[in-house]
């Protein structure tokens, strides 16, 4: 069980407007986040099919970055990494359902905004954010109930065990979990029944909360992070999106999939392109109205992580290919009118500190990350090799012994697989869909990579065991 603090609604006294050294009023800045978003799938990003052709316009004069990759593959960690700028093994949020991230009451990123005179405010429609370590550095939190329309049995059931035991115990989570005998017959029984008719995580919701408050003239500067659940899975898109890809009926992503599998993954594939759409419209739709009521304000566009619809695996979580790994990050200054493709290797981790150099704020010292500020000005900004890692097997407290690891570096990456020993050697320029894995043929590239990890891994390890 996890104890959870109370999620209702709360918005603080309104805070004095920040004051600066400098003569440039701080701006504001929107950060918005797609959950299972992949870049691979983005017309942007050159994908056959058109699933941005909004965001592909109003990237023209932003910085688009090329190579940047999630810190793991599924929400918790991720957005962990988001809010802190650490890599998993440092801020130590391993598991899905997790919210408990190591020294989180002094180093994340909303504490040093709001200590710099700005009023955050958060709207995520993801339970599986850690939401509640950073709900006390923001000035305004909706509970996610705020942001779902209920529209199956277990979404109602959920519901329910949320509204009587949300802010004691998660007893909603233990008890839809995959290996509880609820969770099984429920699946079962689903089966038999109907889809859904609509998608209960309308984006709408989340920017339609966040206008209403712009319209309340919120102090200023301000930081707002806005994370849609869209475009995850179930994958159904309301009209007019539904079957502009595919016309065949929804797939059912919980339950294996019989027939032909590149026909399973196809139509898969193209549901999930026609929720990305919906969400080029609803961004489009917010972008026209905020622009009307805000100045001197950065907008980022990116995701927690991407989604698979290859090596034989639908959907994000251990896997660390690019589909999962390979995420949109979009940055737009104020009154930016020219555009910057960044093809060099990014993190997610990087994301902290440019808010920070954005806000004239210094980037804290246990930030991992570098701000992105350098290159969005054109100057050198120096490749390095990233990291990501999927680190679910393990316990929070204690040494890393299990898990999937990910580094980059130039057009080389390298997937290991701690448990079994095992490397898989890709390079991207030659093969970016990762089918031939060469470590036999660049057994020194291989082992040079390997090396890296073990080598951070043993320092994080060192880190663990000097905290405990």
């Amino acid at each position: 069980y996890h104890m959870l603090g109370n999620q209702s609604y709360k918005e603080a006294s309104k805070k004095p407007m920040h004051t600066s050294s400098s003569e440039t009023t701080p701006p504001n800045i929107i950060l918005v986040t797609f959950d299972a978003l992949t870049a691979r799938d983005m017309s942007l990003y050159g994908y056959h099919r058109p699933t941005t052709p909004f965001i592909d316009r109003w990237a023209k004069n932003a910085s688009v970055f090329t190579g940047a990759h999630a810190a793991s593959s599924y929400t918790s960690p991720t957005t962990a990494s988001l809010m802190t700028g650490k890599r998993v093994w440092s801020h130590m949020l391993y598991q899905p359902h997790g919210y408990m991230i190591r020294n989180n009451d002094t180093e994340n990123l909303p504490l040093l905004l709001s200590k710099a005179g700005y009023y955050n405010i958060a709207l995520v429609q993801n339970k599986y954010t850690p939401l509640k370590a950073f709900s006390d550095h923001f000035d305004v939190v909706h509970p996610m109930s705020d942001f779902k329309i209920s529209n199956s049995l277990t979404s109602y059931i959920d519901d329910g065990l949320y509204k009587y035991f949300a802010g004691k115990i998660i007893i909603y989570d233990w008890v839809i979990r995959e290996d509880f005998i609820f969770r099984r017959f429920a699946d079962f029984l689903f089966k038999f029944l109907p889809d859904p008719l609509r998608y209960e995580y309308p984006a709408d919701k989340v920017f339609s909360a966040f206008l209403w408050h712009i319209r309340n003239e919120p102090p200023q500067p301000f930081f707002a992070w806005l994370h849609i659940f869209p475009p995850h899975a179930p994958y159904i898109a309301p009209a007019p999106y539904r079957g502009m890809f595919d016309s065949s009926s929804k797939i059912r992503t919980s339950e294996k999939l019989k027939g032909d599998k590149s026909k399973r993954f196809d139509i898969a594939r193209a549901k999930y392109d026609e929720l990305i759409r919906y969400c080029d419209n609803e961004f489009e739709n917010f972008i026209e109205k905020l622009t009307e009521q805000t100045k001197n304000t950065v907008i980022i566009l990116s995701a927690d992580h991407g989604e698979s619809f290859e090596h034989d695996f639908i959907g994000h979580g251990f896997y660390l290919y690019e589909q999962i790994t390979n995420i949109p990050l979009i940055i737009k200054g104020p009154d930016q009118t020219e555009g910057r493709i960044v093809n060099g290797l990014v993190e997610q981790i990087d994301i902290a500190p440019t808010i920070l150099e954005f806000a004239n704020i210094p980037v804290a010292p246990w930030m991992e990350g570098r701000s992105l500020l350098p290159v969005i000005q054109g100057k050198d900004f120096p490749s390095v090799p990233i990291f990501s890692m999927d680190l679910q097997e393990n316990h929070s407290e204690e040494k890393i012994q299990h898990g999937v690891f990910s580094v980059w570096e130039d057009e080389y990456k390298l997937i290991h697989y701690l448990d079994d020993n095992k490397s898989l050697l890709f390079n991207l320029s030659d093969d970016p869909g990762e089918m031939n894995n060469i470590i036999d043929r660049n057994a020194e590239t291989g082992k040079r990579l390997l090396t890296m990890i073990h080598d951070n891994l043993k320092k994080a390890n060192e880190r663990i065991s000097v905290v405990d």
